[in-house]
This record gives C-alpha cells, sequence and structure tokens, in this order.
C-alpha cells in the first residue's frame, strides 16, 4: 500500500508541475512558489477551525516541524530557479539524486538496513533516470548545484518526516510544512510582487494537486521503510514523460523505454524482501 500511495504521490507532483509550466509565463520563480504554497493553506484553513488551531498546530518537535518545512520549501526554490538558466531535462535527471541521498542518509543515520539488492535498486533505478534525460551539463559552471541542493532538501525532508513520525500527527506536519513555508516566500517575495491574485482554475488545481501530493508522500513516508520506498519516486519521471507527451505534445524517444524498464526492474529489487526481512 505505502509503495501505491507513494506512486500517486509522484503523479500528483507531476501534474502539479504541468500546471506550474502552464502558469510559468504569468509569474516569477518566487510568484509561483508562493502560489504552490498560498493556494494549499488556504485549503488547510478549511480544516483548521474543525480541528482547533492548537490541535492542527500541536507538535512535539517545532523546530523539526520548521526544519522540513524549510527544507522543502528550499527544494522547491532551488528547483524553480534552475529551470531558467539549465535544460530541464538535465535539472531533473540531477535532482532524482534525490532518491540515492534518502538511502544513503537512512543507511547512515537512521540505522535503516538497506540490502544488496536494495543498493542495486538504487543503482538501476538512477541509471533509467539518466538514460531518459541524460546531463549535457551545458549550462557549465556551478548551476549544477541547483537542482543538487534541490535534491538534497527533498531527501532532508524526507529523513525528517520519518522522524516525527513517532510523536505528530500527519496533518500536523502538513500544516506546517505549508504554512511554515508560506511565511518564509513571503518574506523572499516581497521585492517581487505577485501581480494579480486572481485565483482561477489552473491555480486552484496545481495548488490542490501540490497538497495532495505532499500529504500522500508524508502519509507513505511515515508508515513505510524510507530506504525501500525512496527507488519508487524515480516514478515521477515516467510520469513526466507522459504528461509531457499529452499536454505539451513531446512524445518519449527511444531511450525512453530502456530507461522505463530499468526503473521498473530497480523498483522490484527495492520491494522485494526476504521473508525474515519482509516480516
Amino acid at each position: 500500500m505505502n509503495i501505491l500511495l507513494l506512486v500517486i504521490s509522484t503523479f500528483c507532483f507531476a501534474m502539479s508541475d504541468v500546471y506550474s509550466k502552464k502558469l510559468g509565463a504569468e509569474y516569477g520563480a518566487f510568484q509561483l512558489v508562493w502560489m504552490r504554497y498560498a493556494v494549499p493553506c488556504l485549503l488547510l484553513l478549511l480544516v483548521v477551525p474543525k480541528r482547533g488551531l492548537r490541535l492542527s498546530f500541536k507538535s512535539q518537535h517545532p523546530i523539526l516541524q520548521s526544519l522540513r518545512g524549510l527544507a522543502v520549501l528550499g527544494s522547491a526554490i532551488f528547483f524553480i530557479t534552475a529551470l531558467p538558466l539549465m535544460n530541464m531535462a538535465d535539472a531533473t535527471a540531477i535532482f532524482f539524486l534525490a532518491p540515492i541521498l534518502i538511502v544513503i542518509l537512512a543507511f547512515f543515520f537512521q540505522k535503516e538496513h538497506v540490502s544488496l539488492k536494495g543498493w542495486l535498486g538504487v543503482a538501476a533505478g538512477f541509471a533509467g533516470a539518466m538514460i531518459i534525460s541524460p546531463p549535457q551539463l551545458s549550462a557549465g559552471g556551478l548551476v549544477i548545484l541547483l537542482p543538487l541542493a534541490s535534491a538534497l532538501c527533498w531527501a532532508i525532508a524526507v529523513l525528517i518526516t520519518k522522524r516525527l513520525s513517532d510523536s505528530d500527527g500527519g496533518l500536523v506536519t502538513l500544516n506546517w510544512t505549508f504554512f511554515i513555508g508560506l511565511a518564509a516566500i513571503t518574506l523572499l517575495a516581497a521585492a517581487e510582487p505577485i501581480p494579480k491574485v486572481i485565483l482561477g482554475w489552473d491555480e486552484l488545481i496545481m495548488g490542490m494537486l501540490v497538497t495532495a501530493a505532499q500529504g500522500i508522500s508524508i502519509l507513505c513516508y511515515r508508515m513505510g521503510n524510507v530506504a525501500r520506498l525512496a527507488p519508487f519516486s524515480y516514478s515521477q519521471l515516467l510520469w513526466a514523460a507522459m504528461l509531457a507527451w499529452i499536454f505539451f505534445s513531446a512524445p518519449p524517444a527511444a531511450p525512453f523505454y530502456i530507461g522505463a524498464l530499468l526503473i521498473v526492474a530497480g523498483s522490484y529489487f527495492c520491494s522485494h524482501r526476504p521473508p525474515k526481512l519482509a516480516s
């Protein structure tokens, strides 16, 4: 079930990126990130009165919650900032170092077991991502550090999510993530004010997709083994390729199918456990 939830989450993230691309002509980078936070906060405000303000934000680890919110925000800012400076395929491929970073960090800092098949699965998944979107590094210089920083921020956020799973509820984590992020991005975007405040369908759908993606990912990482689940986030690359074909008439090239096969194989290695570990 956790694997299915993560795949659904990656689909929601990919769909939200479709709407981000559509809205990119109307908003600057900080403005677009601000919108990705403002709409979810509006949606969550519908839930807060029913639970009460105290219960909605009651956390045993407010510092960790704040760090998670800033890590998720940092991931979004670094990635969206990279897009005008380098090829989108390059940035996406480099971002997919995140599952490897999650497995490595979980192994060293959370002492989660990673079998040989798990490491092979991570390597196969990353190889598939590289085949689908091989980084050309055409921009050169230090620009490559932007998507890499985005990947590191996301890996840190995932590990903090697991750390919080024993103490804070999923909705509490979701509230902290979006409201801390909104406060921070509002300060950052102060010099680049929103040109209009029109909540159209595109903005609403994008916000709902981001909310669903974050909520589902929090749920599955809270319940499952982080190292085991991480490689399945590669499925977002598959969703992105298919959605680009559907919405932007950009069909995948032949390498896509080879890469997809490696990603599926890698995911299988990570999900398949010996009976003792599975129990």
